[in-house]
């Protein structure tokens, strides 16, 4: 167990040193360094176990806007995966394959080509990922996920995510990286929204509250102080960067998620020291964040974006907008787009929920269950066994969920990749509430 997890270790590490050299290559505008990173980012993923694969895709999701050539250019972040699978055929002769799930994407894949067809859509690149990760993923998880640690996912996600936020904090005034960080500022109103290499605030936080739930449902299940203050320490950087998003949905969602898992914690088995350890942690934080000045500035953007416009910000007249369309059409109801880049008025809809109805319809909403059904099978995950854990499974879910009613999810690779990620989440917390 020690070697595994300085094995673990290492390769973060490892990665750590890569996302440094590629930001130094962006930065000063150096090739040779930004090339090296890129084939060293593919080296680490093609070349470590297939075990490692899902931590490895988390610690780098919030580092794939710029594991790029330059800006414009495409991502290596989706490259590398296609040649991860080639040689995962070519190492593992006898990979198992769920039946069920590859007929289910056939039915899918001729389903969308028919819809296209009709509807004389063209088949681009977006789509033809799509569909491969639907053809990919069962066949990871159905003769990997057993080896796959849920700790380690845990540990690389916060990684990625923390190392991401400060280097994308040093480099913002950085002219070589304005491709790549975008500030959003009204300076009139004193305005300034950070959204670390993403571009866009609400999928920069979403990434951050995932990251902060995944610690929280390790902190009921370890025993020694010294962990649970880094993982407390962990959680509270976290929430000082995605508090710098001046995001609504993450300040709502974060406020709503800690106020739930303390309850959870308080009837978890756990130390009763190590509760009240935990609440006076709190506590301190909270007391200082009140009677100090230092987050007075965020607060007074978030006073002014929650006192002007809607709530939404103008989403619900685009989801409104959406689901009027999708009621006139009845066709795109029941079929959908077929996978699509098709847009109404070029707005996108910032719903998952609609966003999945407008590109496969009722009728591919339920292949889609199916996949997930048949995908997530070999987990065996079994809700109606929670009892003191159900309220931190139904958070795990909710982390996953929450984003989709403000953002288009689908063509992420968040939407798989985190759906794993909570799965594998809920098989944690199963395995530990029957010890």
């Amino acid at each position: 167990m020690i070697i595994k997890k300085e094995k673990s270790l290492a390769l973060l590490i490892l990665s750590l040193i890569n996302v440094t050299c590629l930001s130094i290559g962006h930065a000063y505008g150096s090739s040779i360094l930004i090339l090296s990173s890129l084939l060293l980012f593919s080296a680490i993923l093609i070349f470590s176990k297939e075990s490692k694969f899902l931590p490895i895709m988390l610690f780098y999701l919030p580092w794939s806007p710029l594991l790029k050539v330059s800006p414009g250019t495409f991502t290596f972040f989706t490259l590398a995966i296609p040649i991860f699978f080639l040689i995962t055929i070519l190492k593992n002769k006898k990979l198992k394959i769920n039946k069920a799930t590859l007929v289910i994407v056939l039915f899918f894949i001729a389903y969308t080509l028919l819809i296209k067809l009709i509807n004389n859509f063209s088949i681009d690149t977006s789509y033809i990922y799509f569909i491969f990760l639907l053809f990919f993923i069962p066949i990871y998880i159905v003769n990997f996920w057993v080896f796959i640690s849920y700790k380690v996912c845990v540990l690389y996600m916060t990684v990625g995510i923390l190392s991401a936020c400060i280097a994308s904090g040093l480099l913002m005034d950085n002219p070589q990286m304005v491709g790549f960080i975008n500030v959003l500022t009204r300076e009139s109103v004193g305005l300034t929204r950070l959204s670390g290499f993403y571009g866009d605030a609400n999928f920069y936080s979403a990434q951050i509250i995932i990251a902060i739930v995944g610690i929280l449902t390790l902190i009921g299940k370890e025993t020694k102080k010294s962990i649970i203050l880094v993982q407390l320490i962990s959680i509270l950087s976290l929430i000082s960067f995605g508090v710098l998003s001046v995001s609504k949905m993450f300040l709502l969602s974060t406020l709503s998620i800690i106020s739930f898992w303390v309850i959870s914690f308080t009837f978890q088995k756990s130390k009763v020291t190590n509760k009240f350890f935990v609440v006076v942690f709190i506590s301190i934080i909270a007391i200082s964040v009140l009677y100090t000045n230092i987050f007075s500035a965020e607060i007074e953007q978030y006073i002014y974006r929650f006192t002007h416009g809607s709530l939404t910000t103008g989403r619900a007249e685009l989801q409104e907008m959406y689901i009027n369309h999708i009621f006139e059409n009845p066709e795109k109801l029941l079929f959908g787009v077929g996978i699509s880049n098709v847009l109404i008025n070029s707005r996108a809809s910032h719903n998952t929920f609609i966003q999945i109805i407008w590109q496969i319809g009722l009728v591919g909403i339920l292949l889609l269950f199916l996949w997930i059904k048949f995908t997530l099978a070999p987990i065996k995950l079994k809700l109606m066994e929670f009892s003191r854990q159900s309220l931190i499974v139904i958070l795990l879910f909710t982390a996953y969920i929450l984003p989709w009613f403000a953002l288009d999810y689908l063509f992420f690779d968040e939407f798989f990749y985190y759906m794993l990620f909570v799965a594998l989440g809920v098989k944690f917390l199963k395995n530990h509430s029957l010890e």
